[in-house]
Formats: structure tokens, sequence, C-alpha cells
């Protein structure tokens, strides 16, 4: 009898564990291979697009041959990328439809990845008008807008900023072969503070292109510019992307668009489920 007992309660702790196993696997939104990112970032802006929280995990070999292994919340995703911010750092994660593209990660076989959406999420979108100054003139932009919302009694979980930055002289001396701009920008990028990029225009030669780079890395930008740019550029489409804890009531919703848009350098403030 005791072994008819045993047998019933090992074979209803399989079915128990098989049934765990099938629900924790059955939550995930996407969980396969990055080798299609295109599904991958689909699927994340379906889900983030409606005001769910995103979370990620992903295994993979960085460019250099190291194991990854990231947990951390989706902050894009557009196309075939998916940005994750984890430990005060932003990985992109891309492809092609077949193969994962460098500078960030390349040759990885698998290449795992794992979303899931965790909680309903509200996001404030600021928009700047642009600057004629250092980057730390954006950060006090940013922490005066951190301080609007303290005192609406929300707590910000996370901050990334998009912007460009020119300086003609710093541009010239790009195109003169003067500075070594792809080590600065695999530097960046590297580093976890964001995508960074060249982008020329019909005005300018140049622009540089930071997205999607937490504001406590700022320092760690300036550091790497200030030696070939200077103190001043001239800093624009700037962009601060801020994800809140909890979602906000009516009430401070309100309190968020009057008294941010009223910070001088605001230009647009929107409270929204995603960001596009």
């Amino acid at each position: 009898m005791k072994h008819i007992l045993l047998d019933i309660l090992v074979i209803a702790l399989l079915f128990s564990s098989a049934y765990y196993i099938f629900s924790l696997r059955k939550s995930y939104a996407y969980e396969g291979s990055m080798a299609d990112g295109l599904a991958a970032a689909y699927i994340a802006n379906y889900y983030r697009a409606r005001g769910s929280s995103f979370l990620a995990y992903v295994h993979g070999v960085s460019n250099e041959g190291m194991p990854v292994d990231i947990v951390g919340r989706v902050v894009d995703s557009t196309r075939a990328t998916i940005v994750i911010y984890s430990g005060n750092r932003t990985f992109s994660i891309y492809s092609d439809g077949q193969k994962v593209k460098e500078p960030f990660f390349k040759d990885i076989n698998p290449f795992y990845i794992q979303m899931k959406s965790n909680r309903e999420l509200r996001n404030v979108l600021v928009k700047i008008n642009p600057i004629n100054g250092d980057l730390h003139d954006l950060e006090k932009i940013c922490e005066n807008i951190n301080s609007v919302l303290d005192h609406a009694g929300l707590r910000v979980e996370i901050i990334t900023l998009n912007f460009y930055l020119f300086n003609s002289d710093f541009m010239n001396r790009i195109k003169s072969g003067e500075v070594p701009i792809q080590l600065i920008l695999y530097e960046i990028n590297t580093a976890g503070m964001g995508r960074a990029s060249l982008v020329t225009s019909v005005l300018n030669p140049y622009y540089l292109s930071i997205q999607d780079m937490p504001l406590n890395r700022i320092g760690d930008l300036d550091g790497i510019l200030r030696p070939w740019m200077g103190e001043r550029a001239f800093i624009s489409e700037i962009e601060v992307r801020i994800v809140l804890s909890s979602v906000p009531t009516q009430e401070q919703i309100s309190y968020i668009i009057k008294a941010v848009g009223a910070i001088h350098e605001v230009r647009y403030v929107k409270v929204v489920s995603e960001f596009w």
C-alpha cells in the first residue's frame, strides 16, 4: 500500500512540475532565437504599445567572444532591434533576418532570448528645445524633470535620452581624420552608454547621434567626448524617456503635464503607454 501511495505521489509531483514548467514557458510572449529579430521586435512592440512593461532575458556571446547573460527591461523595440536596460547599461540586439549584426553581438549560435510582459506601465515622454551648451546642461534639465515627478509622488525607474550632438570644430576634425571617430563610437557602444552613430545631413556634414542612453551615464559620455569636442556643442532633437514604477492617477498625470511643461526648456510633454 505504501508503495502504491508513493507511486501516486511521485506521479502527482511529475504532473504538477510539468504543469508549472508549461505554465511558465507559456507566460513568455517570445522565447527562442534572435535570428529573426523582426519577429521578436514586433512582438515586443505589440505588448509595449498596449501599456505593458516588458522584461527580457538574453543569453549569447558578445563581439569580444565573452558569454553574455542579461536580464533587464526592454526600453526600445523598433524594426529588428531590441534595446534592454540592465545594471545602468543599455544593450542593443538586432538582426537583419538571419545574422546578428555588429557592433553589439555576432556569430551567436544559438542566440537565445525570452521576453515577458509583467505589469501595466506608463511612461513620460519629454521633448526639449535645442541647447547650445554642454551635456551637464542637459543633465540639469533632466534633474528638474525628475524633481517634478518626485513631487507628484511618483518613483522613476529608468530615464533614457535620445539626442544629436553637433560641434563644427569636432566635425571638421573627424572629416580630416584627426579624430578617431570609429574608436570613439566603439567605446560608447560597448560601454553600454546607448547607441552611438555618425549621421550625415544636407546642412551639416556630420551629427553624432546618441540613442537610448541612461541618464546616469551622461558623465561617462562627457568624459569620452570632451578631449575631442571641448565643452560646448549644439544639442538637438532631445527626447527624455522616463519609465515610471507605477501607473499615475489622472490627477498626477495632469500635474506632470502642467509642471513639466512649465520648465523653460521643455517643448512637449506627454504621458504615454509607449514611445514611438
